[in-house]
């Protein structure tokens, strides 16, 4: 029966995807919690090659598979990092995380290993550079690359309102931005920061901001790209389940197209 075996082969591609699911949407989490935007922007917002290789060499040195790397690319474009460093770290990697060259030493030696491991740095450098190169805007309503592309609200510092992240006052201090509801609440902070800011994380304790992690994680994240996982995950079960990639190759690709089938299959 086709469909049980579609089933089943779902069934163990999803259980093989989803640590690296949790590890990669939760680091997301994190990212987006503990680290300021303007850090962020800092580091991988600039032009030149420097982001683009510290988001690169990040890539290499997380446990994460590709799809686990979407979610925490998702988040690094949203703090600010430019088009180029986020497809330097999605190329990065997937290919050159721990397991994936276990993977690779267990069937193709230590060689190929290495070759793979310098050569998708420099893949990774390429598409970065290509992705600087590319006129990307953002959709007209985002004050800055740091909003994101639904309504994304926060709480002003002085006294306590909703604030709209794009389109509200804001001040930055520390590498980081605080949000206010008028230019009175904005000049309060702004005489001493300090005060509100002690104030602000005695506040917002530890469990708090786990809570925060959470709360991001399966309501924002989830939203975001749940669906096109799901999708991905669908796909590559009905391939398995009715014409197998390997034996579809064996039996009509060999030598150069084969290589040429096998690059278009990976990029679809």
């Amino acid at each position: 029966n086709i469909l049980i075996e579609f089933l089943v082969v779902f069934k163990e591609y999803f259980i093989e995807v989803l640590p690296f699911l949790i590890i990669g949407f939760l680091l997301s989490g994190l990212i987006h919690e503990f680290i300021p935007a303007k850090l962020v922007e800092r580091h991988l917002g600039g032009k030149g090659i420097k982001p683009i290789l510290y988001s690169t060499l990040a890539g290499t040195i997380l446990p994460i598979c590709c799809i686990g790397s979407l979610p925490i690319a998702l988040s690094l474009h949203q703090k600010g990092a430019r088009l180029g460093p986020v497809l330097a770290f999605l190329v990065a990697t997937p290919a050159t995380s721990i397991t994936a060259l276990m993977v690779c030493y267990g069937l193709l030696g230590l060689k190929f290993t290495v070759f793979i491991f310098f050569a998708v740095i420099l893949m990774g450098l390429i598409m970065g550079i290509v992705g600087n190169l590319i006129k990307f805007s953002f959709p007209k309503g985002l004050a800055n690359p740091a909003c994101c592309l639904e309504k994304e609200f926060t709480k002003d510092t002085i006294c306590g309102m909703n604030v709209d992240a794009c389109k509200g006052l804001k001040t930055e201090y520390q590498d980081e931005y605080y949000y206010f509801c008028s230019p009175n609440c904005q000049t309060t902070f702004e005489k001493e920061p300090e005060k509100y800011i002690n104030a602000k994380r005695n506040i917002k304790r530890t469990k708090n901001r786990l809570s925060s992690v959470f709360k991001y994680i399966y309501w924002d994240l989830l939203r975001e790209i749940g669906p096109e996982i799901f999708l991905g995950l669908v796909l590559a079960a009905l391939v398995s389940t009715i014409a197998p990639v390997g034996e579809f190759v064996g039996n009509y690709f060999s030598g150069g197209l084969g290589y040429l089938f096998g690059l278009i299959f990976g990029l679809a």
